[in-house]
C-alpha cells in the first residue's frame, strides 16, 4: 500500500511539472459574423410542366373511320375550322331511316285530322243522296195514296206502312250523315302525335350525328397535339386534338405533400427549362391544390402558376423546374444558417462575453433562406456570433476570437 501510495504521488508530481513548464492549455480560435441586416426569402424548390392557360380538348362525336385531317401540330385555327373528317356513311343512313319514320308517323296524323277518307267520304255522299231519292218517292206515293184514303178508294192502313218506311230511311240517312261528320279518335290521335314527336328527335339526333362527321375547332387557338390520323376508325368521345387558346401559359407546378402549407396565393415563382438554360420566367401562385394525387413515387398538390408577361418559348408540356418565393423578410436582422444550432430546447447561436467565454444564447428565428435565417430575438443587431469550430464549444469555455475573423 505505501508503494502504491507513493507511485501516485510521483505521478501527480510529474503532472504538476509539466504543468508548470508548458502552462494552461490555449484557448481555441474561432472565426465569428456579426448580426447584420439584410433581405431574406425563403425558397421552396420543384418541378412542373406548362400547360396553356386557356385550352381545348376536341373530342369525336361519331363513330367511323377518319377520312381527313387538314391540319398540323403548330397550325393556328380559326373557331370553326375543321381538324377532321369521319366517314358519315353510318350517319346518313341512320338520318334516312330516322326521316322516313318521320313522315310516316305525320302522315298518320294527316289522316287522323282529316277524318275520313275522300273515296269513303265520296261513297257516303253517294248514299245519303241515293236514300234521299228514295224517301222523295216514298212521300209521293204517300201524298197519293192520302187522297186515295180521303175518297175511301185505299185503307188508312197502307199510309201507316208508307210512313214506316220513309222514317226508317231517314234514320239510315241520319246515320250515314253522323259517320260523314264524325271527329278522329281522340286517343289515337294523342297516340299519332306523339310518334311524331318522337321521330322529330330521332331525326334531330340523327342530324348531330351527321355534323359530327366534321369535327372543328371550338375556338381559335394553336394545335399543339393531334390524335388521330387518316385512315384510322375513331369511336364517339375519342380525343381528336388539343389546341391552346390565346397567348397566356401558366405552370402545373407539383408541391409535396408536407411543403403545401408553405405556398400562398399571389406568391412569385420563378421558371427555368432544361431546354433553355440561359433563361428564366416568373410567374403568380393562381390556384393551390384541391387534392393529393399520386405522381409516380410521390404524393403531391398541383398548383396553378400564370406566367408574367411574354412566355416565348414555354410550349405546352415542356419541364420546367420551380422556385417558389414561400416567405420575405426585408432588410431584418440576419445570420448565416451555419451560425445558427439547434439541440433539444430550441435554436441557440454561441456569443462570447467581455472575459473571452463562450456562452449559449437562445435565439428566435424567422424566415430562412438557403443561406442566412433572421433574427427576432435574443442577439441584438452588430453583435458578434461564434461560427462552429472544428472542435465543439461548451459553456464558459475560454475562446479566442482571431484578429480579423469577425465578418
Amino acid at each position: 500500500m505505501t508503494k502504491v501510495l507513493g507511485v501516485l504521488v510521483l505521478a501527480a508530481l510529474v503532472a504538476g511539472g509539466y504543468w508548470l513548464i508548458s502552462g494552461p492549455a490555449e484557448a481555441p480560435a474561432v472565426s465569428a459574423v456579426r448580426v447584420e441586416r439584410a433581405d431574406v426569402a425563403s425558397i421552396l424548390t420543384t418541378n412542373g410542366r406548362i400547360e396553356a392557360a386557356e385550352r381545348f380538348e376536341v373530342y369525336a362525336g361519331a363513330a367511323g373511320r377518319v377520312l381527313r385531317v387538314p391540319v398540323r401540330v403548330g397550325d393556328a385555327v380559326q373557331g370553326g375550322r375543321t381538324l377532321a373528317t369521319i366517314d358519315a356513311g353510318p350517319a346518313r343512313s341512320e338520318h334516312a331511316r330516322a326521316q322516313a319514320r318521320l313522315e310516316a308517323a305525320q302522315a298518320r296524323v294527316r289522316a287522323l285530322e282529316a277524318g275520313l277518307p275522300p273515296a269513303e267520304r265520296a261513297d257516303l255522299e253517294i248514299r245519303i243522296s241515293a236514300l234521299q231519292g228514295s224517301i222523295d218517292a216514298l212521300l209521293a206515293d204517300r201524298a197519293a195514296t192520302e187522297r186515295l184514303v180521303e175518297r175511301q178508294a185505299a185503307p188508312r192502313l197502307e199510309l201507316a206502312e208508307l210512313d214506316k218506311q220513309i222514317l226508317e230511311l231517314r234514320n239510315d240517312q241520319e246515320a250515314l250523315r253522323q259517320k260523314l261528320q264524325a271527329q278522329p279518335d281522340p286517343a289515337a290521335l294523342a297516340g299519332a302525335r306523339a310518334s311524331v314527336r318522337e321521330a322529330e328527335a330521332s331525326v334531330d339526333l340523327a342530324e348531330r350525328d351527321l355534323s359530327s362527321a366534321v369535327v372543328r375547332a371550338p375556338a381559335a387557338g394553336r394545335i399543339y397535339s393531334l390524335a388521330v390520323r387518316p385512315g384510322e376508325f375513331v369511336a364517339p368521345g375519342q380525343l381528336v386534338a388539343r389546341l391552346a387558346g390565346g397567348g397566356e401559359v401558366e405552370a402545373a407546378i407539383f408541391v409535396d405533400e408536407p411543403e403545401i402549407g408553405r405556398v400562398r396565393l399571389g406568391a412569385e415563382a420563378r421558371l427555368t427549362a432544361d431546354a433553355y438554360p440561359n433563361r428564366a420566367w416568373t410567374c403568380t401562385v393562381e390556384r393551390l391544390p384541391t387534392e393529393i394525387i399520386q405522381l409516380d413515387t410521390r404524393r403531391v398538390g398541383e398548383i396553378r402558376c400564370l406566367v408574367d408577361g411574354k412566355s416565348e418559348g414555354l410550349i405546352p408540356n415542356l419541364t420546367v423546374d420551380i422556385a417558389i418565393r414561400t416567405d420575405f423578410a426585408a432588410n431584418v436582422p440576419s445570420l448565416p444558417r451555419e451560425a445558427v444550432q439547434r439541440d433539444g430546447n430550441g435554436e441557440f447561436v454561441w456569443t462570447v462575453d467581455e472575459a473571452s467565454h463562450a456562452r449559449r444564447t437562445r435565439v428566435e428565428t424567422g424566415v430562412r433562406s438557403a443561406d442566412r435565417i433572421e433574427i427576432r430575438g435574443g442577439v441584438a443587431e452588430n453583435q458578434a456570433v461564434l461560427l462552429p469550430a472544428a472542435e465543439a464549444l461548451s459553456e464558459g469555455q475560454l475562446v479566442a476570437v482571431s484578429e480579423g475573423a469577425v465578418r
